[in-house]
């Protein structure tokens, strides 16, 4: 506890008029006065409470029924006594104060002495309070362990304690009136404290500097001083404290020294892990990739089986990579978690439909129920808890052979919900596999571990999904535990407080698709999937029965219509046990004269074919199980918005744009691999692109110098020159390229935190990570074409240049499904960047324009590109590409065609914030 730190004053009153206790108990409580207080009567009953009892302030009444206050001065040290005396003798006043008396108050017959008294009792433990810290101060400056010298205001030593002595090597006698100066090594650092001094005044000053001992002999010191005020507020004397720190200078010198050194090994280690990360996903790259070309040519079934193996087994060395790589990080201590606002539903929803085909390949049943109650906008790591559930939901798969896995996942406890902007939410992974027995069910989560060596071989896998999820979990603050029963399944649970970020908005996808007490059938194969679905359909408003099979469903079908109830949407398994979804289709329309609105709901491996028959059969929508709640609800929503017409909604599976869609359009190809050089020509050239293929990034700076291309993907580490320096070559005018701002796409198996953004810095327009994501890498490319093929503005004026033209970029004024995906699905956090966006969308106009005014290349292109990623951010692609098209213009100093630009710049803003707006939340 603190000297200064804010209680109860402690007070003793002595006096026997019951009259005078109560006034001051009245005083007490209606002033408020922080007084911890008791009463003694007597002389006998003070005495007894002074020997048990101290006290900070003592108030006696002269006069006391067995005695006067005289009595009790004796039994009283070290306190302050406030008398209090109705006979106003100035003798008995005299004596008082001689025997320590702090102050002398007079009664009167209006107790007009309790006016003063809080004054007197205050001034009375303010003394108290000086002496106890003066005493204090006396004892640590003589008993500190570090040297403390006085000096007067012309800086002469006028008092030094035991250890100043000791450590300066002079006695008190030698140093005492001589000038502080001589105890400093440098004259220069001297003559900064006094300026320093001069301007801080009494706040002081600190510094690590040299000092100089009576021999001669320098020694570091850290050196505070502080003024001591004189009454009229000025500089009285000065305070110095030094410590000598020889030691801790060698033990900073030792730990720099080391921190190097472990710095240095980590560098070598993390450098180790990207250019093993590299050097392990270059060919992991060309194999996935080029497989999956393979399967998109026509192939026997032999065929086909075998490159679906090649490629399984590649996806499982590419698993294995990065769970090495994350435990390394791990035990490195490298791995960092995010705190961002995340949708918990869409986090998790996303990570088991990842794992759908997996299951469906087995032949079980994948579940993901999550609790309407549980909040859905959190805020944590929602990569790493997706990676978690991923782990724990891929072990399930892999040692389940028949029935199901399940995820559950809810509020822990209600009652405590929202306990400091925090939320327990339990996560539940449930499976029917082969269990693990009870001896081994405790060294699971320990590196490379199994059950046992059997079921690595048979089951496979490094043993390391479960520690990473441990680890994972702890970092988040969480336990992970496991039950287990062998032959029957496992199930493993684990608790995490996330952050509840709170929303007013309600669901905009449930607003739309409300069913307000609609009657609504179930018939699937798996029974608490139907539940699962029975539950979401609820929600909405519905009345839902779950079904158990087709003769109870027609039968209801049936019944519905002759009652006048009838049944307006089904949720129909497009296969089920002993039954084909279309075949029930076909008997409803024969059996029922009107049709209710059907989703099909399909697993993941079903043919194109089977989804194509949706549209044949007329039905309303067809999902992927397991079903999203968002999908199932835009799809019931479309349903009620088009008044029960159906059609079809087929997902399109292709990443390919028709033909013909970019010929002409020109794609440089700069990659020292010449697997991954094939790779990414077969991909572009199939989507209709000319394709220009180099090996060396010297080579892709010579043939720019007099080529044309729409586009550049650059490899990042390759001999000589890597794909940094290339681009900044490319990126330099003098270099002589044709077209310095060509877009550059990195593509790169070297993507580690930091990595990304270095090389956007270094000029490079987008990122793709190997292996390659087709779909990612030709939406990027198809982004960055059009931006260079097609023409805009021409330039008005007839010289050399008159004939150039700047880029047309094309995009939506606004891409809601952008926006929502740059937010992971965070509603809220997409509102929030939407009002700070529309407040800050003027400012950042004039800015702009500010800068195009004075013609200011490098303000204004700094400000433009500011405003293209804010709009990228929250998905306005049209305002993002028209604010590229005026960095490309200014970077040429065509400030007149930017003029014109901006005028269209200001029309895509103005559009875009009218979206925004209107945007349905």
């Amino acid at each position: 506890m603190g000297i200064e730190e804010e209680r109860d004053l402690k007070l003793l009153l002595i006096e026997d008029d019951k009259v005078d206790q109560m006034a001051f108990k009245r005083l007490v409580k209606n002033d408020k006065l922080h007084y911890d207080f008791s009463i003694a009567g007597s002389v006998s009953e003070a005495r007894e409470i002074l020997a048990k009892e101290q006290f900070e302030i003592v108030i006696m009444d002269y006069l006391l029924g067995d005695g006067t206050a005289f009595d009790v001065f004796s039994c009283i040290k070290n306190t302050p006594i406030i008398f209090i005396s109705g006979a106003g003798d100035e003798e008995i006043a005299v004596k008082a104060m001689k025997l320590g008396a702090y102050d002398y108050l007079i009664k009167d017959p209006d107790r007009n002495y309790l006016k003063v008294l809080p004054v007197n009792i205050e001034k009375a433990g303010k003394q108290k309070k000086a002496e106890r810290q003066f005493q204090i101060l006396s004892h640590a400056i003589m008993s500190i362990n570090d040297s403390v010298f006085i000096t007067n205001i012309d800086n002469r030593i006028i008092f030094v304690n035991k250890v100043f002595c000791t450590t300066y090597g002079y006695s008190e006698e030698e140093i005492k009136g001589r000038h502080s100066r001589v105890l400093w090594a440098d004259e220069s650092a001297y003559d900064r404290l006094i300026n320093s001094l001069s301007s801080t005044g009494q706040e002081g000053w600190k510094d690590e500097l040299y000092h100089k001992r009576n021999d001669g002999s320098e020694f570091p010191v850290y050196l505070t001083i502080s003024a001591i005020a004189d009454e009229r507020g000025g500089e009285a004397a000065f305070v110095v404290v030094t410590r000598d720190i020889t030691d801790r200078k060698k033990v900073e010198e030792h730990l720099r020294k080391a921190k190097e050194e472990a710095e240095e090994a980590n560098v070598a280690k993390s450098d180790f892990l990207a250019n093993m990360s590299h050097e392990i996903r270059t060919p992991m790259n060309a194999i996935i990739g080029m497989t999956d070309l393979t399967l998109d040519t026509i192939l026997t079934k032999d065929q086909r089986e075998y490159l679906d193996i090649v490629k399984e087994s590649a996806m499982s060395l590419l698993s294995l990579l990065n769970s090495i790589l994350d435990f390394s990080k791990i035990e490195a201590g490298k791995l960092e978690l995010e705190t961002i606002a995340f949708d918990l539903r869409y986090t998790l929803e996303s990570a088991v439909g990842t794992l759908a085909v997996q299951a469906d390949r087995k032949g079980i049943d994948l579940l993901c129920h999550i609790d309407p109650k549980a909040p859905n906008e959190l805020g944590g790591d929602p990569g790493r808890l997706r990676q978690i559930i991923m782990n724990l939901l891929g072990n399930a798969i892999k040692f389940t052979d028949k029935g199901e896995v399940l995820l559950k996942v809810s509020l822990a406890d209600v009652a405590k919900d929202d306990i400091d902007g925090k939320v327990k939410i339990n996560f539940f992974v449930r499976d029917t596999g082969i269990g693990i027995p009870g001896d081994k069910l405790n060294k699971i989560f320990e590196s490379f571990t199994q059950e046992d060596t059997s079921t690595t071989r048979k089951y496979g896998g490094s043993g390391l999904g479960l520690t990473i999820s441990n680890r994972l979990v702890k970092m988040m603050g969480g336990e992970i535990e496991a039950v287990s029963t062998v032959g029957e399944g496992s199930s493993f649970h684990f608790t995490l407080l996330l952050d509840h970020v709170k929303s007013s908005a309600q669901d905009r996808v449930t607003q739309q698709g409300a069913l307000h007490g609609m009657e609504c059938m179930i018939l699937v194969s798996n029974q608490l999937n139907g539940q699962i679905i029975k539950e979401m359909l609820t929600e909405m408003g519905g009345n839902v029965n779950v079904l158990e099979n087709s003769e109870e469903l027609l039968s209801e079908l049936m019944r519905g219509f002759e009652s006048g109830r009838q049944c307006e949407l089904l949720i129909l398994d497009c296969r089920l046990n002993g039954a084909d979804g279309f075949r029930i289709v076909d008997r409803i329309k024969k059996s029922c004269q009107k049709q209710p609105g059907i989703i099909m709901l399909f697993n993941t491996n079903h043919r194109r074919g089977d989804l194509n028959k949706c549209h044949e059969a007329g039905l309303s929508d067809c999902l992927m199980k397991p079903v999203k709640r968002d999908a199932l609800f835009k799809a019931v929503g479309k349903i009620l918005k088009q008044g029960g017409k159906k059609q079809s909604d087929c997902p399109n599976n292709s990443v390919y744009p028709k033909a013909g869609a970019n010929k002409g359009r020109r794609v440089l190809i700069v990659d020292d691999d010449k697997n991954n050089l094939r790779l990414l020509m077969e991909i572009l050239r199939k989507a209709g692109y000319f394709v220009k293929p180099l090996k060396s990034a010297q080579a892709a700076v010579d043939i720019l110098k007099h080529e044309n291309f729409d586009v550049v993907l650059m490899d990042i580490q390759m001999p000589g020159m890597d794909g940094i320096e290339a681009t900044e070559m490319i990126r330099n005018s003098k270099n002589g390229v044709k077209n310095p701002d060509i877009p550059i796409i990195a593509v790169t198996a070297k993507v580690i935190k930091g990595d990304r953004e270095r090389y956007l810095a270094s000029g490079m327009v987008d990122v793709i990570s190997k292996p390659l994501d087709s779909e990612k890498l030709l939406a990027s490319v198809k982004r960055f074409t059009e931006a260079a093929s097609d023409t805009g503005v021409e330039k008005a004026n007839n010289d050399d240049d008159s004939q150039e033209r700047l880029p047309r970029l094309e995009g939506d004024i606004f891409n809601r499904d952008a926006a929502l995906m740059s937010f992971d699905g965070n509603v809220t956090a997409l509102n929030e960047s939407f009002k700070s966006f529309i407040k800050d969308s003027s400012s950042m106009l004039d800015s702009v324009k500010s800068a195009l005014d004075v013609e200011d290349e490098v303000a204004l292109e700094e400000r433009l590109i500011s405003l293209k990623e804010a709009a990228a951010g929250i998905g306005g692609h049209l305002l993002r590409d028209e604010a590229f098209r005026m960095v490309l213009a200014s970077r040429k100093g065509r400030f007149d065609d930017c003029r014109i630009l901006y005028k269209r710049l200001e029309s895509h803003l103005l559009s875009l914030v009218k979206e925004m707006e209107s945007f349905d939340r």
